[in-house]
């Protein structure tokens, strides 16, 4: 969530008050980002970029 806080999304990491659920798929969490009617194709691209700059980053 930091990375992509620096990179100009906000998104929610953790456990999305589903622990038992999100621990079958992930002992760390995971993270999620909602769109709405009212997101631009412009904004899903930024997040698109935002999100393959973070995956660089932590490999």
């Amino acid at each position: 969530a930091e990375i992509m806080d620096k990179l100009g999304v906000a998104v929610r990491t953790g456990f999305m008050c589903a622990e038992p659920l999100v621990r079958k798929y992930s002992e760390h969490g995971m993270m999620r980002a909602s769109l709405m009617p009212y997101n631009t194709p412009e904004e899903v691209g930024i997040f698109m970029e935002a999100l393959r700059r973070a995956i660089k980053m932590l490999r």
